[in-house]
């Protein structure tokens, strides 16, 4: 019988401590309203302040302004703007082997010092032998080559395929640019409802 006394005391406890914290949530949350509004009023009084010592400079932007300088300046869209670029060289190197290829090489010989030969003497054959040094000190080789290319399954391919190449990469940039705009547009009109709920704090607090 005490134990279930206890039991029904402790929930009963339990039960009024959380109606309490409850109860002090909802009172402290018009202070928590009014503390914010305090904050924001004491911003915007502090800046105006600031604005009547020093002329104004700021400027505000359009939502076109906004579009416009992040597509500029966006690290992706000018990422997927050169792949485009990257794309175009990489398919005019594929099918520059459809062109004549002309090959020019040549091999260039020195000698420091040319080999010893001994020979005989045609006019004293039981004479001595005649010592000699033939060769070149010097030699070049050129050689020219051209060749040209009449099929070829690759370059075959690269033909067909480069401008969907091209498409795609235009695809990637077109996609990046639709998500900077996007991107740019729902935090612009963020940024506006969050202004427009410091202009009602303020009017609440005066």
């Amino acid at each position: 019988m005490n134990g279930m006394q206890m039991k029904s005391g402790i929930q009963r406890s339990k039960k009024g401590s959380k109606n309490i914290f409850h109860l002090l949530f909802t009172l402290l949350e018009p202070l928590k309203l009014f503390l914010i509004a305090a904050i924001a009023n004491g911003v915007i009084l502090s800046a105006g302040a600031q604005d009547k010592n020093t002329n104004d400079t700021a400027q505000y932007l359009t939502i076109e302004q906004c579009i416009a300088y992040g597509l500029k300046n966006q690290p992706t869209v000018r990422q997927s703007t050169l792949g485009i670029s990257i794309t175009e060289k990489t398919n005019s190197i594929n099918l520059s082997a459809w062109l004549p290829q002309v090959n020019f090489n040549a091999t260039f010989t020195h000698y420091e010092q040319l080999p010893t030969s001994f020979s005989l003497n045609s006019l004293n054959p039981d004479g001595p032998l005649i010592k000699g040094h033939p060769g070149v000190i010097n030699t070049l080789i050129p050689q020219l080559t051209a060749s040209q290319t009449i099929f070829s399954p690759d370059v075959l391919y690269a033909a067909n395929s480069a401008h969907l190449y091209v498409q795609q990469a235009q695809q990637i940039n077109d996609s990046t640019k639709i998500n900077i705009v996007s991107t740019v547009s729902k935090a612009f009109y963020d940024s506006l409802h969050t202004m427009d709920q410091i202009d009602v704090l303020r009017e609440d607090t005066t």
